[in-house]
């Protein structure tokens, strides 16, 4: 294949994990909205306002998100790979991988143009990976639990379509992601695993 089949393929991959991107930034914007509600700068004239403390509310929420940063080490240990990749293929991880950035769809898509296709994160060393998935996972887990905290603000001053919006959002952009980096981790780590105890001594 040339070089222009390979940019070609690289443009296409770029432009459909842009859509994925997007969602994630809708989520945001809910998100967003709400608390732009809350506060009173976008909220329906005659609305009725939270009726609820908004600032300790919100900063509470912001909170959540950076004890994230608390979590130790070890929360991000995967004990068993294989039965870790097990559970999460049950749970259906399978399918959520076909729709999400760099997923199979992305990658059947761009390897039409380019069979050799491969995503950026398949290019890095094993270790290299492992580090990326627990970043990526510590970042989805801090927006998580600030969405969830949100959430429990908008069920608590009886939002209630407020609520349920983010807290469905909030399980499609964050927490499912969450999951494909500990499984993607977990296959990492039996990779890791199989070289080491196969190795010449």
């Amino acid at each position: 294949m040339s070089e222009e089949n390979r940019q070609e393929a690289e443009k296409l991959a770029k432009r459909l994990n842009g859509y994925f991107h997007a969602l994630f930034g809708a989520w945001l914007g809910v998100t967003a909205v709400f608390w732009l509600q809350a506060w009173g700068p976008m909220r329906e004239h005659g609305g009725e306002p939270l009726a609820l403390p908004v600032f300790p509310l919100f900063a509470v929420s912001v909170a959540a998100g950076f004890a994230v940063n608390l979590l130790p080490r070890s929360w991000y240990a995967v004990r068993d790979p294989c039965r870790a990749i097990l559970c999460y293929q049950r749970l259906g991880i399978l399918r959520l991988r076909r729709w999400i950035t760099d997923g199979d769809y992305v990658r059947q898509r761009a390897r039409q143009l380019d069979p050799a296709y491969v995503v950026d994160g398949a290019k890095r060393g094993l270790l290299e990976r492992l580090s990326m998935t627990r970043e990526i996972e510590r970042a989805h887990l801090a927006f998580l639990l600030f969405g969830l905290a949100t959430a429990v603000c908008a069920a608590t001053a009886g939002w209630w379509i407020w609520a349920a919006a983010i807290t469905i959002s909030n399980v499609a952009v964050n927490l499912l992601p969450a999951l494909m980096q500990r499984y993607t981790r977990s296959r990492v780590m039996r990779i890791c695993s199989i070289r080491n105890s196969t190795a010449i001594p």
